[in-house]
């Protein structure tokens, strides 16, 4: 097919040519979706990450001041 009958034919797509351009639309959107939900679902876990990493240093904070105030206790 040369330039001319290309052109013509992006120009004047065929039945075949319509529906082969939503099947890879479509896939594409699929795709896409997939991806989103995976990153969702990363997201997500990330995000509960970030909280049990919180948790744990607000314990180990609380378990260092609790050691300095014993350590520091002064007797009267």
């Amino acid at each position: 097919m040369n330039a001319k009958e290309r052109a013509l034919v992006a120009e004047n797509p065929t039945f075949a040519d319509l529906c082969d351009e939503v099947r890879r639309a479509r896939t594409e959107w699929n795709r896409a979706l997939k991806a989103q939900e995976a990153a969702e679902a990363a997201l997500d876990a990330a995000k509960a990450l970030v909280a049990r990493c919180d948790d744990n240093e607000d314990a180990a904070r609380k378990a260092l001041e609790a050691f300095i105030d014993r350590e520091t206790e002064v007797e009267a």
